[in-house]
């Protein structure tokens, strides 16, 4: 590991709270950082010569090794320990996950009702309109989960509403 690595992990496990468990690879290095809330895990992977690969629950986000790239990857990790930012999913009314998932702040999630919830979807695309509408029709909901999973809650629909309701981001 390099002294860069060495640095970035530290720091890394200040913001998490934990220090994780090392992985080395043929040719990159991986950081699990446990979560001591009982949710996901973090990762975040190192191959020479490559961007930082942050993996938190399903898609994972790249940043580049210079110095903004890292410092905003530092205020990311903040603000995902502090609840200002989520990771948001949908799953089917049987338990199907989607295949990908988005990074947002907290604050968009805000005074959400059926439109701007279907607009806000589409444009960080993460499920189109039709498959929306069936997602909820059809008993589905949309996660957003957070590193404590204390605060994961989920938007579904009940009547013609969208409602907000506590539960684990599965």
């Amino acid at each position: 590991m390099n002294w860069t690595q060495e640095l970035i992990i530290e720091k890394l496990s200040e913001l998490l709270g934990v220090r994780p468990e090392k992985k080395q690879g043929a040719f990159t290095t991986d950081y699990i950082f446990p979560n001591p809330h009982g949710g996901a895990p973090a990762t975040f992977s190192f191959e020479k010569d490559h961007d930082i690969q942050m993996t938190l629950r399903k898609t994972p986000r790249y940043y580049p090794t210079e110095c903004t790239a890292i410092d905003q990857l530092m205020q990311d990790v903040g603000d995902y320990t502090k609840g200002k930012r989520a990771i948001l999913s949908y799953c089917d009314r049987d338990g199907k996950q989607s295949g990908s998932d988005r990074f947002i702040s907290t604050f968009l999630l805000k005074d959400m009702d059926r439109d701007k919830l279907e607009r806000f979807l589409l444009r960080i695309g993460l499920i189109h309109t039709e498959e929306l509408s069936y997602l909820l029709l059809t008993g589905g909901y949309i996660n957003a989960g957070f590193w404590d999973p204390a605060l994961d809650f989920r938007f579904r629909q009940k009547g013609a509403d969208i409602i907000r309701e506590a539960g684990p981001a599965k």
